[in-house]
């Protein structure tokens, strides 16, 4: 279900776009934190910027793009961690490189690229607070591909051990949307003007419904890789439904190992409480083993 606009936080993907467009300094400020040393001219943000395939095939909304003089830059919000994110990854760079360099250009003048994912989920379950990754020789270590890609993954949901006050901060903010710094501050400050912008909210129906198709594309592209092309939307939908629901119980099973409360799981995952207890109570019940399966099945009894 679409929130309301009022109810929006800065882990939306509109309103994270919206605020980091609309404040260049603060947009630089969190890029600063990420990459944990000053940067220079980031250019100006541009909120879901859309690149088409120049020839026929699939395209790419980004959440915040930055061309800087030297640097490109790609910032997304991911509120779930989607499958494939990895080469979600690699999609969305090659989809910025095909704007970056003119036919007959020498690949030397193709600017370095730092793509970042900001997931309020863990996404590959070591976790690390954050994550980076850089091409580097399989057979030897020390020698980098030196390809200018530089790919970072947040885990707000990650241990606090070994990072800075300010990214402690950062990552608390985007669970508890309770600010704790003077960059928090900053953030829910602008969050707070923004929903007072009425054209903004108009503006967000109109994301909302992009948001919906782009979620249906995505279906049908992920109903076709399992096999589901027959186009039996009743099937696939609920395929669609099975898939979201084993994705909150995996969720709720993380919390649950971390000893959290059902309203403080709630609270996290934006979802109903009596929906969280529903599963937390069936969860509970498969310890330590914790089978999403057999939570599944017997959530439908």
């Amino acid at each position: 279900m679409t929130k309301r606009y009022e109810e929006l936080t800065f882990a939306d993907d509109f309103m994270f776009s919206k605020v980091l467009e609309n404040d260049k300094e603060l947009c630089k400020e969190i890029i600063e934190l990420i990459l944990e040393r000053k940067v220079l001219d980031i250019g100006n943000p541009v909120k879901q910027k859309e690149i088409k395939p120049r020839y026929e095939g699939k395209g790419v909304r980004l959440d915040v793009y930055l061309d800087g003089e030297k640097v490109v830059y790609d910032i997304e919000m991911q509120t779930v961690v989607k499958r494939n994110l990895p080469r979600r990854t690699r999609f969305y760079q090659s989809s910025i490189d095909s704007v970056l360099l003119d036919t007959g250009n020498d690949y030397e003048n193709l600017k370095d690229m730092i793509i970042v994912f900001i997931c309020l989920d863990e996404p590959f379950s070591a976790g690390y607070p954050k994550y980076t990754f850089k091409n580097i020789c399989v057979e030897n270590t020390n020698i980098k591909l030196g390809d200018g890609v530089t790919k970072i993954f947040l885990n707000a949901n990650g241990s606090r051990d070994n990072i800075s006050p300010k990214m402690k901060a950062f990552l608390d903010y985007l669970v508890t949307k309770k600010p704790c710094d003077n960059l928090t501050a900053k953030i829910h400050k602008s969050v707070s003007r923004a929903i007072k912008q009425e054209e903004w909210r108009e503006e967000y129906k109109m994301f909302a419904n992009l948001v919906y198709l782009d979620a249906k594309a995505e279906a049908r592209e992920e109903g076709l890789a399992e096999g589901r092309a027959e186009g039996r939307a009743e099937g696939h939908a609920e395929g669609l439904i099975e898939g979201k629901l084993k994705k909150l119980i995996k969720q709720i099973i993380c919390k649950i190992k971390k000893d959290k409360s059902i309203e403080i799981i709630s609270d996290e995952l934006e979802e109903d409480v009596d929906t969280v207890k529903r599963i937390y109570d069936i969860a509970i019940n498969h310890a330590p083993e914790f089978d999403v399966d057999a939570i599944y099945e017997e959530l439908n009894k």
